[in-house]
């Protein structure tokens, strides 16, 4: 009998993403950013008792290698169904060697005991989305890359109870980084990545509608952002907004960072 939503970032950068949600006994995996052995060893590490065929599935946000470079070895090794929007499969897997499920953004579909919902997100990639995953009675929303917050961006994170969020960098760090013009413009644009304040902005209007009970920030950029700026921002922000107390702390690259809520 499920009696816990556990939601577990096992390494969100821009070198690897995947996220584990869990209600009781049943999992899934947004993302595959890792190799098929360390995706294995962080779950080790974030949920030592999780039984692998507990893991229904995995479902894509977008194409870029960060997101899908293990899902090949995944699907193979636990035989794991891939559930991506059409032109992310086709992207992802150009050469047709996977077996799919097509999804479509704003119609929620069932794995298990999850009802889960894509949404479009702004994001140079061919068909990106974020996803809004209920169980139990509670809900997760997560959108770890697009250049700013639509409407329907907060449609599907409002009234969610753990938010997986991206602050990705701080624009003046970002413009001293060395980096390309044009790589700068295009995180900087809206189909790029949420800079600290827009992320702290967004929180604060969702909290407006309800307060999450746990924020994880994610996609945090090494050479982009300071990490105790990036917290700062959120809890700052929040704080002026009078939500103090939301719970907000920073996802790693280097290591699972895991929330649990009782289910109602």
């Amino acid at each position: 009998m499920a009696t816990t939503l556990t939601v577990s970032v096992l390494g969100s950068s821009s070198k690897a993403n995947c996220t584990l949600v869990a209600c009781g006994d049943d999992a899934l995996l947004i993302d595959a950013g890792f190799s098929c052995r360390e995706t294995l060893r962080r779950l080790g590490e974030a949920l030592p008792g999780l039984d692998l065929a507990a893991i229904h599935a995995i479902c894509l946000t977008h194409e870029h290698s960060d997101h899908v470079a293990g899902i090949r070895m995944l699907q193979k090794k636990l035989g794991l169904p891939i559930y991506a929007t059409g032109d992310t499969a086709r992207a992802a897997d150009p050469d047709g060697q996977l077996s799919w499920h097509y999804l479509m953004p704003s119609s929620p579909f069932h794995i298990g005991p999850f009802r889960i919902t894509a949404f479009r997100v702004p994001h140079d990639a061919f068909d990106p989305v974020g996803y809004r995953v209920e169980c139990g009675g509670l809900a997760v929303g997560i959108a770890t890359d697009l250049g700013t917050p639509t409407a329907t961006v907060r449609q599907y994170l409002a009234n969610c109870d753990i938010l997986v969020l991206e602050s990705n960098h701080e624009p003046s760090r970002l413009r001293d980084s060395g980096r390309p013009p044009h790589l700068i413009q295009r995180i900087l644009s809206n189909q790029g990545h949420l800079s600290n304040d827009v992320c702290a902005g967004l929180l604060a209007e969702l909290c407006d509608v309800r307060p999450p009970r746990h924020v994880l920030l994610a996609h945090l950029s090494a050479d982009c952002n300071d990490r105790d700026l990036c917290l700062y921002t959120s809890r700052h922000r929040l704080a002026q907004a009078g939500y103090p107390n939301v719970a907000v702390q920073l996802t790693r690259s280097d290591a699972p960072t895991t929330v649990s809520l009782p289910l109602p």
